[in-house]
């Protein structure tokens, strides 16, 4: 099983580890997100229609067979790489005028026991600086806590998002949405539905095994982000921006 796995791995790991990002340009969406995002689900008729087709179920699973070997390799591999330090904090918090709007996400509320699906610009608060943590893993979600050690919901609005990234880690982290809810004094969202690519993209999510953290303001804009484990300088800045929007 051993030398299974050690070919299986050798057979999907990338030629090459990827490099640290450096943060160019504000992360974000160009467009304001539409703050009744709602996720259309699919008819029993539709459901139906898709089991039924084989040829369609075939191609599915082969495509989930293949993304999964691949993409899990490819993050294990590139975070033991990074440290889990996918990108470099920027230097300088992004103005308003530049700055691009954080994803509206929607996500099932656990912290407050409604377990109601709410989208995420619905929690954002306008007084207070706005704290979101984006995660899938426990490592990634250890990283980014460094941060905001001490802190709490009288100084800040934190907003943490569990992207799952299977139906299997989804039911787990709902199953234990109990222990969650009495741990947190975050508003705690778990994402409905994967993060999209264009999302992923925006937020520099790269990586699943990484957790992500960024400053947004009250009009829903990305002011600063960063990721992985924090710096003493890095954590420096995060008091300084965090104080900045305030």
């Amino acid at each position: 099983m051993f030398l299974f796995q050690r070919r299986l791995y050798a057979s999907f790991a990338p030629e090459r580890p990827q490099d640290i990002k450096n943060i160019l340009k504000p992360l974000g969406l160009v467009n304001l997100p539409k703050s009744t995002t709602e996720i259309k689900k699919k008819t029993f008729k539709e459901k139906k229609a898709d089991f039924l087709d084989l040829e369609k179920n075939r191609a599915r699973r082969e495509e989930l067979k293949n993304e999964f070997f691949k993409s899990s390799f490819e993050h294990i591999y590139n975070f033991r790489h990074t440290g889990g330090k996918i990108f470099h904090s920027p230097k300088h918090m992004f103005n308003k005028e530049s700055s691009l709007y954080m994803p509206n996400i929607r996500g099932i509320r656990i912290d407050d026991n409604t377990k109601m699906s709410v989208p995420l610009f619905q929690l954002l608060s306008k007084t207070k600086p706005n704290i979101i943590k984006l995660f899938s893993s426990v490592a990634g979600k250890k990283q980014i806590d460094n941060y905001t050690t001490g802190l709490s919901s009288n100084e800040v609005n934190m907003i943490e998002i569990n992207s799952p990234t299977s139906w299997m880690n989804r039911f787990l982290v709902k199953l234990f949405s109990g222990k969650i809810r009495k741990a947190t004094d975050s508003k705690y969202l778990i994402a409905e539905e994967k993060l999209t690519p264009e999302i992923v993209e925006a937020l520099y999510a790269f990586n699943d095994l990484a957790g992500y953290l960024y400053l947004v303001d009250g009009n829903a804009k990305i002011r600063w982000a960063t990721s992985g484990p924090p710096s003493d300088e890095e954590k420096q800045k995060f008091q300084k921006f965090l104080k900045q929007l305030e």
